[in-house]
């Protein structure tokens, strides 16, 4: 699928643009990311926020696309998110099948797995369901797709996923993942929801948080 590269800017996907102030921001998370995947072999990261519109699917292309940027790997992109799958609309996507229906048994991987025009980037997108994806198709499937997906070691798999503190799901699909990055926005979320879903994410590997819209101002030394 050949997406409009010069129009993810608009769209605040920004590791394309090298001179953008939050480049640096996201090179950091993906070097520590790659530390975990080779030192402690952490190949599938989940990326969730305690509630919606944190900035959560935003973190998870501009992370994605900067991980295919960097290193030697097959970087694959998969919107978990069944009740709000918006990580097509930042490509200009349209989406007739998704994730649901793979799980579901009436498309194969092969018709739903979609090679991008970015180097090493491959996307999975989501179709939206509203009931609870458990009750929906259980877990095994997904369990399946994830050791598919991250069997070859060169592989790393970043999985947008639905709201910790709004959708059941979370908690089962995270606990199928080697590792989690929470997505927390400055001034919307607050203390007490974020305790409550590091509490709920206590049997996951949550790895750590990410600071989204922060605006102090911080003197550097460049």
């Amino acid at each position: 699928v050949e997406i409009n590269t010069r129009l993810l800017s608009s769209r605040r996907v920004v590791t394309f643009d090298d001179s953008h102030p939050a480049i640096e921001s996201y090179r950091l998370l993906r070097t520590q990311l790659l530390q975990r995947h080779e030192r402690d072999k952490v190949n599938s990261f989940g990326i969730t926020s305690p509630n919606p519109d944190e900035g959560k699917t935003l973190t998870s292309v501009n992370l994605a696309i900067s991980l295919a940027r960097s290193a030697d790997l097959r970087v694959i992109l998969l919107d978990a998110d069944i009740s709000n799958p918006s990580t097509h609309a930042l490509f200009g996507m349209r989406v007739e099948q998704g994730l649901i229906d793979y799980l579901g048994g009436t498309v194969p991987l092969d018709k739903l797995l979609v090679k991008l025009n970015i180097p090493n980037l491959w996307f999975v997108p989501g179709r939206i369901v509203r009931e609870s994806l458990m009750e929906r198709t259980g877990m095994s499937g997904f369990e399946h797709l994830v050791e598919l997906l991250t069997s070859d070691e060169r592989n790393i798999l970043i999985v947008d996923l639905p709201p910790v503190l709004a959708k059941d799901d979370t908690l089962a699909l995270a606990t199928r993942l080697d590792g989690l990055v929470m997505v927390v926005e400055e001034g919307a979320t607050r203390t007490a929801e974020i305790d409550r879903a590091v509490d709920l994410l206590r049997r996951c590997n949550l790895l750590g948080t990410v600071f989204n819209k922060f605006s102090r101002k911080q003197q550097t030394y460049y």
